[in-house]
């Protein structure tokens, strides 16, 4: 660990200007991955997760930025969606990560932000970095989670759950994706 300290009583990775704290995650590239972490930014401050590609040299499958007003971008080669966060406040982050589909999605306080499609072949991650980009970064890392998605059970049931807006599966498709336990 790097530093730590403590958001709303609650002890977690420090992350500040000039560190770049690197999870790795071994070059995934197949299956379906449900990865996620709390964040907390402190008000008029960023952050930012960068998700690697390759570290030989370093690429980017996508960042998300948190900017210092409260905005944030999530950001790829092709696509940039545009959301808000709420400052001083432990947030939920999600990324259903579809290797088979090619696909990810992202997620804040449950709320879905934007959907990146890649090309066969150029979906990998190598590795979650954690960001101090500027003076204007400081901020908690916490409860990091990585799961891959599968079906142990089939479960027969007409019950849905809406993802997003124009998206809805049956409950237990939507385990099986990753989107819900």
């Amino acid at each position: 660990v790097v530093s730590t300290g403590k958001a709303e009583g609650k002890k977690a990775l420090v992350i500040s200007k000039g560190l770049l704290v690197p999870f790795n995650l071994y070059n995934l590239k197949e299956g379906i991955y449900r990865i996620s972490n709390q964040l907390y930014v402190y008000q008029s401050f960023a952050a930012q997760i960068d998700v690697v590609n390759s570290i030989n040299p370093v690429t980017f499958a996508y960042s998300i930025l948190f900017e210092t007003n409260g905005n944030g971008k999530i950001i790829s080669s092709a696509d940039t969606f545009n959301f808000q966060y709420e400052q001083n406040k432990w947030l939920n982050i999600t990324q259903i990560i579809d290797f088979d589909a090619n696909l990810v999605e992202v997620f804040i306080e449950n709320t879905f932000i934007g959907k990146l499609k890649y090309s066969d072949s150029d979906l990998q991650i190598n590795s979650l970095r954690f960001s101090g980009i500027n003076d204007s970064t400081a901020f908690f890392i916490d409860d990091i989670c990585i799961r891959r998605a599968g079906c142990r059970d089939t479960i027969d049931t007409d019950e849905k759950v809406c993802l997003y807006p124009g998206k809805e599966l049956n409950i237990g498709i939507a385990r099986c994706k990753g989107y819900t336990f």
